[in-house]
């Protein structure tokens, strides 16, 4: 009789908590909860700028935490942040630094996405892909870590990219923070991505038809024109070189210092679109206008052969000569101050700029 009893029970139980689970799902499926990401709380006071500079259809992902140890006297600072978006090469960077100033020597490192169809984001993310082997990321999102500190002559960040959802990622840190880059690209890969505000018909959406548009097609306000003496320039950046030809004959060369890794200095037929001496410079990360002078990073003379946007790529001094003959710069062609200045003699507006791998 017990056994009887017990096992009327045990089905009375089941049937009522089986109702109960069913009465849960129903609720929860007509009540949808919608998932809340966790992005660093540095981020809060970002986000609407984030999704106001991205244009339509476009999205960005950050990780759950800011992992830095290397920081600026060992000291918990806390992080300013500055949203950039660049015309020229429609991507969207979130730069983080560890002073309150914004200034370029202590910036920490950056979050940036970039069209799939990017061509120099597909040809930095060919890099990440040769330099090594896949990490997994997120089930499904295979990363690519490029460790500077194995590459001659290295530079003071190593990166991570990845695609995801038509989009290339990128977390780019100091590299003795490869540990915590890793930790940070797989966080952005799994956390729920920040969509742009910019609807359809805004004109910004007009950004993305220059998102296919190959560097080497610029839209430059002066294009190449023959000049009476035939006389071009030659930029070889497997040379670090820049020659100046006139009527077929060399007159004179300069070494340069080229783009970068994910900076690549473009390949293509230019113009010399703009001249100036003494110029001012205004930092793309800060926003900061530095005037002419010795501490200015385009030195005497700029000579700008590309523009594209926002920005401009052009030969200019520099404030360091010993990067010379290094692929260090975000695109531009730096070269000694004393050579720009020759070179600033030789050139004129309208001038055929040929740059060539």
């Amino acid at each position: 009789m017990r056994c009887s009893e017990a096992f009327k029970m045990l089905i009375h139980s089941f049937i009522k908590y089986k109702f109960v689970i069913f009465i849960s799902v129903f609720i929860l499926l007509a009540n949808p909860f919608k998932v809340i990401a966790s992005y660093d709380p540095t981020f809060t006071n970002y986000l609407e700028q984030i999704k106001d500079k991205l244009p339509s259809g476009w999205q960005m992902r950050l990780p759950s935490k800011i992992r830095v140890n290397n920081l600026v006297d060992g000291k918990n600072k806390q992080y300013l942040i500055r949203v950039i978006w660049e015309n020229s090469s429609s991507r969207l960077t979130v730069n983080v630094f560890s002073c309150d100033t914004g200034e370029l020597s202590c910036l920490v490192g950056s979050f940036s996405v970039d069209s799939n169809t990017s061509v120099n984001a597909q040809q930095a993310f060919k890099k990440h892909k040769l330099a090594a082997a896949p990490i997994t990321l997120k089930d499904g999102i295979q990363g690519y870590f490029f460790d500077e500190l194995k590459q001659q002559p290295s530079t003071e960040f190593s990166s991570v990219m990845w695609e995801q959802e038509g989009f290339l990622y990128t977390v780019e840190f100091n590299a003795q923070e490869r540990q915590n880059i890793l930790y940070m690209a797989s966080s952005m890969a799994k956390e729920t991505p920040i969509y742009s505000a910019v609807v359809s018909t805004d004109t910004r959406s007009e950004v993305n038809q220059t998102i296919s548009t190959s560097p080497s097609t610029p839209s430059n306000i002066i294009q190449p024109q023959e000049t009476v003496n035939k006389k071009y320039l030659l930029l070889n950046l497997s040379d670090r070189r820049v020659y100046v030809y006139k009527d077929g004959k060399l007159q004179a060369s300069y070494p340069v210092a080229i783009g970068r890794s994910g900076w690549e200095t473009p390949t293509g037929t230019f113009a010399v679109i703009n001249m100036e001496q003494n110029p001012i410079w205004q930092n793309p990360f800060t926003q900061e206008i530095i005037p002419a002078g010795s501490q200015n990073p385009l030195g005497v003379a700029w000579i700008g052969f590309l523009s594209n946007g926002g920005a401009e790529i052009g030969f200019h001094g520099t404030t360091n000569e010993k990067l010379i003959g290094q692929a260090v710069s975000h695109g531009c062609v730096r070269m000694r101050n004393q050579d720009i200045l020759k070179l600033y003699q030789q050139v004129t507006i309208g001038m055929p700029v040929k740059v060539v791998p």
